[in-house]
Parts: structure tokens; sequence; C-alpha cells
């Protein structure tokens, strides 16, 4: 886990790395090996991922690639925002970052009305075929 004293850290690195200066980070309750923040940068609202130590960026970077690939396909998912470098994932020091657009959304404990069944099942046979010819697909299930 992330220290919380660590986010004066992270907003040096977003204001370096993504010209966002003077931005408030509100910490999310959600997330196992990334601390997630709501992000505001005047107007704009922002998702910001900061990933421990030890995590696999590489696997992050393939993850955020996948995101863009299944967004390819009208698959309602957050933008990623680049870094001024053009970044997908930024490392700097000790701190690890992408920054996304804010996608406001809920969590639904109680079932699916009709339209969001129907919403979900475009979604996912977008994803199936966003994803049909993907490598890792090849393979023998792991079940």
């Amino acid at each position: 886990m992330l220290d919380p004293q660590a986010q004066p850290d992270l907003t040096v690195v977003l204001a370096r790395a993504y010209g966002l200066t003077g931005i408030a980070l509100e910490r999310l309750p959600v997330g196992q090996v990334i601390v997630n923040y709501r992000a505001r940068a005047g107007d704009r609202l922002l998702f910001v991922k900061h990933y421990a130590d030890g995590t696999d960026l590489t696997a992050e970077q393939a993850a955020v690639d996948q995101t863009r690939l299944a967004g390819q396909y009208q698959v309602p998912v957050a933008t990623l925002r680049p870094s001024l470098e053009g970044d997908s994932v930024v490392r700097q020091g000790g701190v690890a970052v992408s920054v996304w657009e804010w996608v406001p959304g809920a969590v639904v404990q109680d079932g699916l009305n009709p339209a969001q069944q129907r919403a979900a099942g475009h979604a996912l046979g977008r994803l199936h075929t966003a994803f049909a010819g993907h490598p890792a697909g090849a393979g023998p299930s792991a079940r």
C-alpha cells in the first residue's frame, strides 16, 4: 500500500509530467495495488492511478493498451490522458502514475434494469469482437 504522505510527491509529478498545477486530490476507496484519486484541475475532473512500488508497469501498460483497443470498438471506457511527452504511464523518482478522463458512475448492487442489461450485453459483444484476435486468446483456457 502506498504511504498517504506520498501525495505531495504525486502532485509534483502531475505538474511536471502532465502540466497539472494546483491540482486537488481526493483519495477513492477502490483499488488493490493502486491508490486511486479523483483529481480536480480547475473545472476539470480526472482519474489518477498511483502505482505502488513493485507494481508490474509492463502489465499496466498492456492494460492501458487493451483499454484503448476496447474503446476503438465503442466499448465505453475512460480515455487516457497522456503525459506531455506522450507517455501512458509515467515514472518519476519513486512515483508511477497514469491519468484518465473522469467518468461518473455508480455501483449497482441490486441487479440491472432491462436498459442496463441491454447496454451490458452490447458492451460485452463489443469486447468479444475487440479481443477475438488478441494473442492471449490463442492459448488454452486457464480453466
